[in-house]
């Protein structure tokens, strides 16, 4: 029996050996595998003044530089030394500003219009534990183009068809809701309202919803296009009446969520010419006297049958095109060709003005006429007077107007008739 105890004792007594031998043995290598920093983990870059960056990202690791996953989720936030520092997602909106837990890397985009070298900073907050890490790199904005890794273009062009870039508001935003911007990306809830745009007046513009993977269950799509004008559905199109730079509002609703995207559009008058019409070899040369870039697409060159102008027909500033023809265009009488615009207006050969400067003449013509509709005894400039009077016809028809110049007299020449 005392031999029995003995023995149990002697277990015992092994196994407690051995479990303090596995804790001092392994809880060094199971103390590594944490998060203990983060890095940066792409090369510093150079960028152009209000131009998005490449992909820039930051990843948490253990203290040996290895990859290692959060097991909490991660507050950011992005500093810079710079004033008008912009941290932006792969769509232009604002960065989300945390790192989920189970991850490990977080890629953003920067923009700045200040010229320089700058710094900019990352620190991570634990939700849960406080946990605090940070890192820093530097970022050069420099006027020199510089080729970089970025997967988008933030450009404006006349494109017919909104795709993946969208242009966000900085770190203010004057919509509506209190939600903020979503950023673009698969692994959340977000969307997009598509890059920012160029556009002619009157010609429309389509717009299509950019939603991740986890927004698929929002069920209405509300779009604002900052000319008092909106609409509804995952895709739209909208033309604009007038010039100007317009801010573009995208509402996704999913029971009591709310997505928030938003893009720009800029509407410029088209000043196109048809400047040729070779009926023997066969084109309409169509000349832009614009500054920026145009899209003819829904243009149509009208003669004897009609000719549309495809989508995306675009032509560089101060450039022209030649279109080719089909004889059949032309009547046996006539080689009369006009260019119309999507929204009707119709632009003959040789005439190179734009739509609203057409009106603005139109107008002016108008008041010139207004101007010429005195009221009798009105006064004149020269110190004359109009008189009126009436012509009698003998033919019974309705009497015509006939209007005499006069001095204008002063009391006393009236009182003398002096002048008469």
């Amino acid at each position: 029996m005392l031999l029995r105890n003995f023995n149990n004792l002697l277990l015992t007594n092994k196994i407690i050996i051995f479990w303090w031998v596995g804790v001092l043995f392994f809880s060094p290598m199971l103390a590594q595998a944490t998060v203990e920093k983060i890095v940066f983990t792409t090369e510093p870059q150079m960028v152009v003044p209000g131009q998005m960056s490449g992909s820039i990202t930051i990843q948490t690791q253990t203290s040996d530089g290895i990859k290692e996953d959060v097991t909490e989720t991660m507050d950011l936030i992005f500093s810079s030394d710079s004033s008008t520092g912009e941290f932006l997602g792969s769509t232009g909106n604002p960065v989300t500003k945390y790192m989920s837990k189970n991850s490990a890397n977080r890629t953003f985009y920067y923009r700045d219009s200040l010229l320089g070298e700058h710094i900019i900073s990352v620190e991570a907050t634990g939700r849960d534990s406080g946990h605090k890490f940070s890192a820093s790199q530097k970022i050069t904005v420099s006027d020199t183009p510089v080729a970089t890794s970025t997967d988008e273009d933030d450009s404006q062009t006349a494109s017919s068809t909104a795709v993946v870039i969208v242009s966000g508001g900085g770190n203010y935003s004057a919509h509506s809701s209190q939600t903020d911007l979503s950023d673009y990306e698969e692994s959340t809830p977000s969307i997009g309202a598509g890059r920012k745009r160029l556009a002619i007046v009157g010609s429309p513009i389509d717009f299509k919803v950019e939603q991740s993977k986890g927004a698929s269950g929002i069920n209405r799509y509300a779009w604002s296009f900052g000319d008092g004008t909106s609409a509804e559905g995952e895709q739209v199109s909208h033309g604009y009446k007038f010039p100007g730079e317009y801010n573009v509002v995208l509402n996704g609703y999913w029971g009591n969520t709310q997505l928030v995207a938003r893009t720009k559009v800029l509407v410029e008058e088209a000043k196109v010419v048809l400047a040729k019409i070779d009926q023997r070899l066969g084109f309409a040369e169509v000349v832009n006297n614009g500054q920026k870039e145009i899209n003819l697409g829904h243009w149509v060159l009208r003669g004897a049958i009609d000719t549309p102008l495809p989508l995306d027909t675009i032509i560089d500033a101060g450039k022209s095109i030649k279109v080719p023809l089909d004889p059949k265009i032309f009547t046996a009488t006539s080689s009369q060709l006009v260019l119309i615009s999507a929204d009707g207006y119709e632009v003959v050969k040789g005439e190179g003005l734009s739509i609203l400067e057409l009106e603005n003449k139109l107008l002016q013509l108008k008041e010139q006429l207004m101007a010429l509709q005195f009221d009798p005894d009105q006064s004149l400039a020269g110190g004359e007077v109009l008189t009126g009077g009436e012509i009698e016809n003998n033919d019974q028809k309705p009497t015509a107007k006939i209007i005499t110049l006069e001095p204008k007299l002063s009391w006393w020449q009236k009182m003398f008739r002096i002048g008469k």
